[in-house]
């Protein structure tokens, strides 16, 4: 065994090395031995800094896989939604745990949650990939926060571009002909909708003889623009 001032290191029968420290009262092994004496000496000088700065982290909780780390974030929060949970839910069993599931949360890096996304992106919407990356992305800082981890492997991710549609709002003529399309029981759903901006079921509901009177409906040729 060998004694220093912050931790210890003893040779094991298989030639190796191991690395062990005290914090607060319990002992906490390094989670891989060492080839040589050397590098376990290193590991705990840099365990030795990151007690003095407040920034070291139980190592144990590395060990946790992506898939059980997934199932504690979820119920770590009582507050949340059902409707956002069942969502979470969704991308964690259709998208992240096939992919990442059995990986253990100390290996995941940046390259790996990259290679993640874009596996992703070859055949899902940008809005769905980037969606399951939030949801990566808020275990992580999940497990940071409750010091599983020091650091999240989800940053600096790129995700696809999402394309923005514009739509276009209907003239006087197209309503006037989807009204007609639709037939006497349902055209003034369709003027109604186009001259209040209801939506269906307030359109569906409205009660014959409503004393709402409706807008006028622009053509798109306002202040003398086409």
């Amino acid at each position: 065994m060998s004694r220093r001032h912050f931790g210890n290191v003893r040779k094991l029968p298989s030639g190796r090395y191991q690395a062990s420290h005290w914090h607060e009262g319990r002992r906490y092994v390094a989670p891989d031995t060492f080839d040589a004496k050397a590098d376990a000496n290193a590991w705990l000088d840099l365990v030795h800094s990151e007690v003095l700065r407040g920034h070291w982290v139980d190592t144990r909780g590395g060990l946790l896989t992506v898939e059980e780390l997934a199932k504690e974030w979820l119920g770590s929060n009582p507050a949340k939604r059902p409707d956002t949970w069942a969502t979470d839910d969704y991308h964690i069993r259709a998208h992240i745990t096939p992919a990442l599931g059995q990986l253990r949360i100390r290996v995941l890096t940046p390259r790996i949650v990259q290679q993640f996304v874009t596996n992703l992106s070859e055949r899902l919407a940008p809005a769905t990939v980037a969606r399951a990356h939030g949801v990566l992305r808020a275990m992580f800082a999940y497990a940071v926060e409750s010091d599983l981890l020091g650091r999240s492997p989800c940053r600096g991710t790129k995700l696809p571009r999402r394309v923005t549609r514009r739509r276009g709002l209907p003239t006087t003529d197209q309503v006037a002909a989807l009204a007609e399309a639709l037939g006497p029981e349902y055209r003034v759903m369709a003027w109604l909708g186009a001259a209040l901006g209801l939506r269906f079921s307030e359109v569906a509901g409205a009660p014959r003889g409503s004393s709402r009177s409706p807008r006028p409906v622009h053509d798109g040729r306002r202040n003398g623009n086409p």
